[in-house]
């Protein structure tokens, strides 16, 4: 199986100019031999294109096309080519991209639970951000080899009739339900989304962009009457359910919760060190087209059926991902009992996230005293090993004292391309210099993480009870 790997050189490769001559570059040759036994041409996206790209007549003798590269792209395409998304059958030939292994290396410390303060409005949601590169890797080469099943795309019934559905929902019993909601900034209802186990998507909307309803209102109830019990009567298929149930729970009285399957919990127990939102799970699970960049708060009527289509793409995803997570999982032993097992704590978790934790007033009170004394106490001795006042949950200023006063180089550049100051940039300074002004500032940083997650609003009512007020306990809402 003869392969092709186009590739963006790293900065390893353009100093030694040798192809994946790092460490990084090494194990990724490694990866590949597993699957195509080291028979592969690897050219430069230069060459390539120098080749005539993909009108080239070589291109024919080729099985699998892997593009590598920081942002992986290839330029004759046109578009960017989302990693791990096969885009393209050319002449028999699987192309897919993944990323540079040095590069990724590099970078591998930007995607943190750690924030620097800056600006983040500016960043790109739709995209689907990898921190754990080296899995992500491994998954893109062994989707390349060994193709995921698929299924000829099913019909899309959007703004259905109404009554054969409801009908549907009542005669669907012991099966699996899959359920997946849009909703507006406010969490109005755009649509829900439905589908069996075989059988078309269905889009049911609520709201329209003109904010009239979808249907009469005696028509979505019996639909939402129907629902409930289909619900309780079938296995609801669900991604992040916690977010969908909890919506529909706390906004819509949505009753019919009893076995739930999250894609989402089962991914995080198959792979718990890796990405899972849906994207992560389309990419690696199944063949499916990127197509997460189509949501849109619809506007007019086109927006409204784009949104429409989005959903019941997302519907469909969670339709071949729960099969083939269930198909990986068999190989391992022990592994579907600890997806079934993950996904048995939805339910207790969205009943105390809807009804709150209770709260020992008086200890809560005794502990943020606590911790602010703690803040305090923390940045007196900063300043003090400063010789100035400094805001620990400052980049700017952090990296000035860093980077200009004390001259340490910079470890890495965030994604926006300022001096990063983040916890790990913070551990890679303190590794080389023993600043004891750096552990205060990474001591600081948790006591003002605790401070900040004590010092919540607490909830002092239970339902929609009005006498809850005086007679309920102090909650939590999780």
């Amino acid at each position: 199986m003869p392969t092709l790997v186009i590739h963006e050189p790293s900065r390893f490769d353009r100093s030694n100019g040798t192809p994946f001559c790092s460490t990084a570059g090494e194990w990724f040759l490694r990866e590949l031999d597993k699957h195509d036994g080291g028979i592969r041409t690897v050219l430069s996206l230069e060459a390539f294109q120098a080749l005539g790209g993909f009108r080239s007549p070589d291109i024919a003798s080729f099985t699998h096309i892997l593009a590598v590269g920081d942002k992986p792209r290839i330029a004759t395409i046109g578009n960017r080519i989302p990693p791990g998304y096969v885009v393209a059958k050319l002449n028999g030939a699987r192309l897919l991209a993944t990323f540079d292994p040095q590069v990724a290396h590099d970078f591998q410390h930007e995607d943190d639970d750690e924030d620097d303060g800056e600006d983040q409005s500016n960043k790109d949601i739709t995209a689907t951000r990898h921190a754990n590169f080296r899995y992500w890797i491994q998954v893109h080469i062994d989707k390349l080899f060994n193709p995921r099943p698929t299924e000829t795309q099913p019909a899309f019934l959007v703004k259905p009739t109404l009554a054969p559905v409801t009908q549907w929902l009542l005669q669907l019993s012991n099966s699996y339900l899959y359920l997946d909601i849009e909703t507006r900034g406010d969490f109005a209802l755009h649509c829900i989304g439905l589908a069996g186990e075989t059988g078309p998507i269905y889009c049911v909307p609520f709201w329209l962009f003109n904010g009239n309803l979808a249907y009469t209102q005696q028509e979505l109830l019996a639909f939402w009457r129907a629902l409930n019990i289909a619900g309780k009567r079938n296995t609801l298929v669900i991604h992040n359910s916690m977010f969908d149930l909890a919506v529909l729970c706390h906004q819509y009285r949505f009753v019919g919760v009893g076995r739930v399957y999250d894609t989402m919990i089962a991914q995080h127990r198959m792979a718990p060190e890796a990405e899972k939102s849906l994207a992560h799970c389309i990419a690696q699970h199944t063949e499916m087209p990127f197509h997460k960049d189509q949501f849109v708060h619809p506007q007019n009527p086109t927006q409204q059926d784009q949104l429409w289509q989005y959903n019941c793409r997302d519907v469909w995803a969670m339709r071949l991902i729960r099969r083939e997570q269930m198909r990986v999982a068999e190989r391992f032993p022990g592994m579907v009992d600890s997806i079934v097992e993950g996904n048995r704590l939805v339910f207790p978790l969205l009943v105390n996230s809807l009804r709150g934790l209770a709260v020992n007033e008086s200890r809560l009170a005794a502990e943020i005293d606590k911790s602010k004394r703690i803040c305090t106490q923390l940045y007196r001795i900063l300043h003090a090993l400063v010789g100035y006042e400094i805001n620990a949950g400052s980049w700017q200023q952090l990296g000035k004292y860093l980077y200009d006063e004390l001259g340490y180089a910079v470890p890495f550049k965030s994604e926006s391309g300022n001096r990063s100051t983040n916890v790990k940039a913070l551990y890679s300074l303190l590794v080389k210099t023993e600043n004891p002004a750096i552990r205060v500032i990474l001591k600081l940083r948790k006591a003002q993480k605790l401070h900040s997650s004590l010092n919540f609003t607490p909830y002092t009512g239970l339902g929609y009870d009005t006498n809850a007020r005086t007679i309920r306990p102090t909650h939590r809402i999780v």
